[in-house]
């Protein structure tokens, strides 16, 4: 998780120079279907997410098996890409 804040800020930092330098052609109804998938990504990341620290709880209580955590593991790592490329999208197309 730590990385990927760290990729934000370097996004942001880049988007903010290249901005600088980049004539943007606007379109309105374009960011807004961006945005409408970012939003559903974080949405899906995010309850990912806490499902995957209820998954991890189960299986340290011995609830759950190994492969459970594992399949739900996989899940939680799918959402989490889903929303870092829906969030890079929104970043760089807006150029």
């Amino acid at each position: 998780m730590r990385s990927f804040k760290n990729i934000l800020l370097l996004t942001f930092a880049f988007l903010s120079i290249t901005q600088c330098f980049a004539q943007v052609n606007y379109n309105q109804r374009d960011d807004k279907y961006r945005l409408l998938g970012l939003k559903r990504a974080k949405e899906a990341y995010e309850a990912a997410s806490s499902e995957f620290d209820r998954y991890k709880d189960l299986l340290a209580k011995g609830l759950i098996s190994q492969a459970e955590f594992d399949r739900n593991k996989s899940v939680f790592a799918d959402a989490e890409v889903n929303y870092q490329q829906s969030l890079l999208a929104v970043l760089f197309e807006s150029q």
